[in-house]
């Protein structure tokens, strides 16, 4: 399906009109070519508030962002000159989940996004959203999950921060028992640079979290 609107971050196009920087704009296709130049804001970063991505599915124009390092999923409908937004919070909103259409080719969409979702205790799966559901949409459809590759039973994630030299707050994700009271030895991954979001995932963090305390900081 040919897309009805003109979407870009604010960069692409902020010679035509100024525009937050990191901004998702948006305007109607027919309008765009009228000459008409007033973009809607579908999105506009904050302090702890940054787009991850965004696609087309069906007409639809999903986008992904990151509250605080959490994920969350909204979509937009363009109806004429308005864009009509439907939060998707179904989807899983912590740990690493990333959504992309189910065909290869966006005129062959039809609503349907497939889902990957998990985070340090929790192995990865696949899911199925369907996007042209009635609301309030339903939860995902598990397609397949990876095994338990360790038994997390006892283990928490739990996100805190530490002050920089800066002064800057930086999130970090911990993982450990539930029961600990942190007197315990501390692995630490941390990354900082190009504005890039190491977020927690399963994986060997997790594993050995039961004898030390597993933090994953970014910088």
């Amino acid at each position: 399906m040919r897309p009805s609107a003109l979407v870009g971050c604010s960069e692409t196009i902020s010679r035509l009109v100024p525009h937050p920087a990191d901004a998702l704009i948006g305007i109607s296709l027919s309008s765009f070519i009228a000459g008409e130049r007033s973009f809607a804001i579908l999105f506009e970063p904050g302090d702890r508030r940054s787009l991850q991505s965004f696609f087309w599915n069906n007409g639809k124009l999903v986008i992904s962002y990151l509250v605080n390092l959490d994920p969350r999923f909204e979509m937009f409908t363009p109806e004429g000159q308005e864009w009509t937004c439907r939060a998707l919070d179904t989807v899983p909103t912590e740990g690493t989940v990333h959504l992309w259409s189910l065909d290869a080719e966006r005129h062959e969409t039809n609503g349907e996004v497939l889902i990957s979702a998990q985070d340090p205790i929790t192995p990865p799966k696949r899911l199925l959203l369907d996007l042209n559901a009635a609301a309030p949409l339903g939860a995902p459809v598990i397609l397949k999950g990876n095994p338990e590759n360790f038994d997390a039973s006892g283990l928490v994630v739990k996100r805190h921060e530490a002050v920089s030299t800066d002064g800057e707050m930086i999130p970090y994700t911990q993982v450990g028992p539930a029961n600990g009271n942190g007197d315990a030895p501390v692995h630490l991954t941390a990354y900082g640079g190009y504005g890039k979001s190491v977020l927690p995932h399963w994986g060997r963090y997790g594993s050995g979290a039961r004898r030390c305390l597993h933090s994953l900081a970014r910088c």
